[in-house]
């Protein structure tokens, strides 16, 4: 990934602040600020190097220039690199640290859907569940957003996850439609799948009607059309309606 660079101008006094401000999210990020010249103080330290590194985000910066220099223009460029650089780990290797950060295409975790795209990654779902119980090897994943705008039958919501992890491929990884028990497993919290998503940043699943892969029989309904069931995220709650409904559609990722 490429540095971005800034030239900063320091004015001619003796002490410049300067507030080194590139994002509000949490600081993961070192900055380095170079082209300093040589004898100048940068937070009570000499520098020789003509650099200096370790700057974090938002942080408060105080560069003293030395004598010679005062009443003088000096260029310094204060460089910056990816808040998230260096922080993805491999699917196989994640572990309850790893709750709440966003898979990508290319089999990679990612704490944040913005450190995925600023590795030039495509993020699709946020881990909510690590464990084998859930019939997958480490755990689930739900998706960052629905699988589109439209809002399908019982029947018609698996053609629709299809289509959706046929341009979401995720290594190692396989789409379905979630189960009552996928969703509990991802809801083993009060609102787990609503947290997750909002700490990724995906887009949240709505209060609404959600299709499982479940469907209802009864002793009379065995021989006729059963029912499919459906999760209101609203509140958490199972219900089953008739399969002819339209309602949203989001995919479960077991990895």
């Amino acid at each position: 990934m490429k540095n971005s660079k800034k030239i900063i101008n320091p004015l001619s006094f003796a002490i410049l602040l300067m507030a080194v401000c590139f994002c509000n999210q949490k600081s993961w990020g070192q900055n380095t600020i170079t082209n300093i010249p040589y004898g100048w103080v940068v937070n009570g330290n000499e520098v020789k190097n003509g650099k200096v590194t370790g700057i974090a985000d938002s942080s408060v910066v105080v560069l003293i220039p030395k004598q010679a220099d005062l009443g003088r223009i000096k260029a310094i460029q204060l460089e910056t690199v990816s808040p998230w650089e260096g922080m993805s780990v491999d699917l196989n290797n994640v572990t309850a640290d790893n709750i709440g950060w966003v898979i990508a295409t290319n089999g990679r975790v990612y704490p944040h859907v913005k450190a995925a795209k600023a590795e030039n990654a495509v993020p699709v779902a946020a881990i909510a569940y690590l464990g084998s119980l859930a019939d997958c090897k480490h755990g689930l994943a739900i998706a960052i957003e629905d699988v589109s705008n439209s809002r399908y039958t019982w029947k018609e919501a698996p053609a629709a996850v299809t289509q959706w992890a046929a341009s979401h491929p995720v290594r190692e990884a396989a789409w379905r439609l979630p189960t009552v028990s996928d969703l509990n497993f991802i809801n083993d919290k009060p609102n787990r799948a609503f947290d997750v998503i909002a700490s990724s940043g995906g887009e949240r699943v709505k209060h609404d009607f959600y299709w499982t892969a479940n469907e209802y029989l009864t002793k009379e309904q065995v021989k006729s059309e059963a029912t499919g069931i459906y999760f209101l995220f609203v509140n958490n709650k199972i219900e089953n309606g008739n399969k002819t409904h339209r309602f949203g559609v989001r995919a479960i990722l077991a990895f």
